[in-house]
């Protein structure tokens, strides 16, 4: 879902999903591995947004995300890129 909670359609690109947590590591997950990524914003004023990977082996992984891209393309080929920071 786009942050208009509109259904996206179109085609991953790279090797995974990299973000910054709070205390400032560098994550990288395959996109292999993730099943879905919930990402809340919960506080108007926060430094951070709680969000939750969960894995194609049913497990799943919290995180404070300060910063982050997915890059993709849309159905027709054209490169969307999304980021949080």
């Amino acid at each position: 879902m786009t942050t208009d909670h509109h259904p996206f359609k179109g085609f991953l690109t790279g090797n995974g999903f990299v973000f910054r947590a709070r205390e400032g590591a560098i994550h990288r997950f395959p996109y292999a591995q993730i099943r879905s990524i919930g990402l809340e914003h919960p506080w108007l004023f926060s430094d951070y947004d709680p969000m939750t990977i969960f894995l194609t082996n049913g497990s799943f992984q919290e995180f404070a995300c300060v910063g982050g891209s997915v890059h993709m393309t849309d159905l027709d080929k054209s490169p969307i890129s999304a980021s949080a920071a």
